[in-house]
């Protein structure tokens, strides 16, 4: 083979190779570059902060522009307004709006719950020592109905206690302040908290039937996946290489952390991280509703395969 034969052949596997990495055709672009999405800062957001960071989204064509919310629950109604195209699920908020026909789709699973990811927490000179000593108390969630709330209504047993809202930044203060009694902190603000000596931890909701439990996914509403399926596509395969980054990378993960929650390295260095999921599991999905029926969150039996989008590319389905 002569030199040029050879240089020939060698462009040509490179074409072959691109051309097989890429699945064929390089995909169209999205309909709509510039989006909105609504996320809380937590570390189940760092998948996201991920593909801002390593640049998944430019390579998509996505410009994102971010929102810092308290919870999903407070997404909805931005989502049902138009002012976020996407968000950051809490499945019991989410579930709940589905079985009252609010048209939500989730598209994806970003976290699920890890021992040690979430903590029920007292301050640190509370007289509490168990959680049935909480009855009648004002215990701490980012948002109401929740994963949080019926994380932790599972583990007060039928002790009665009253749910307050803040946002996870805020609560170390409001135990200090004696605004709450107790509070479910996620990571990294457990550790923030119980670092600095004024929390102690009262337990792990998470643990037990809630154990690996599905905590947050990503969620749009029906009408904006179908006037959006290449926008959507884009933004998971975007999210897709970012899970799979934090899923095998924790240090990764750990050093985007302080770039959204404002957290010191030395905080985020010592987190509990929970599972980053590469793939919607339904079955999983199905505990939380199952779960929710249990406690009365929801008034009937539900399939959640029904508020899963399809996989990619379905824009009129």
């Amino acid at each position: 083979m002569t030199p040029v034969s050879r240089i020939i052949a060698a462009c040509l596997a490179l074409v072959t190779l691109s051309t097989a990495c890429t699945g064929g055709e390089p995909p169209e672009p999205p309909e709509h570059p510039a989006i909105s999405v609504g996320v809380a800062p937590t570390a189940a957001a760092a998948p996201f902060f991920l593909a801002r960071s390593e640049g998944y989204f430019a390579q998509e064509g996505l410009t994102v522009d971010v929102r810092i919310i308290a919870g999903g629950a407070v997404a909805i109604p931005e989502l049902m307004g138009k002012s976020l195209d996407l968000a950051e699920a809490d499945y019991v908020s989410t579930l709940v709006a589905y079985e009252n026909d609010v048209p939500l789709e989730v598209v994806g699973e970003m976290y699920r719950a890890a021992p040690r990811a979430y903590g029920l927490v007292v301050p640190a000179d509370s007289p509490v020592t168990e959680v049935a000593q909480l009855k009648g108390k004002v215990v701490g969630v980012n948002t109401l109905r929740s994963t949080a709330t019926l994380a932790v209504t599972r583990r007060l047993a039928g002790v009665p206690a009253t749910f307050r809202e803040k946002p996870y930044p805020e609560m170390t203060g409001a135990l200090a302040h004696g605004k709450l009694d107790a509070a479910l902190l996620a990571e990294p603000w457990l550790t923030n908290g119980l670092r600095s000596g004024a929390l102690r931890q009262l337990g792990d909701p998470l643990t037990g039937p809630a154990a690996g439990l599905p905590m947050a996914g990503w969620m749009t509403t029906r009408d904006w996946r179908k006037t959006n399926p290449r926008t959507l596509d884009a933004f998971r395969r975007a999210l897709a290489k970012a899970q799979h980054l934090a899923a095998t990378d924790q240090e990764k993960v750990r050093r985007v952390l302080p770039t959204y929650t404002k957290l010191d390295q030395g905080v985020t260095g010592e987190v509990t991280l929970g599972a980053y999921p590469t793939a919607t599991d339904a079955a999983a999905l199905q505990r939380v509703a199952d779960l929710m029926l249990e406690e009365k969150y929801l008034n009937k039996p539900m399939d959640v395969r029904k508020l899963l989008s399809p996989a990619s590319g379905a824009g009129e389905a």
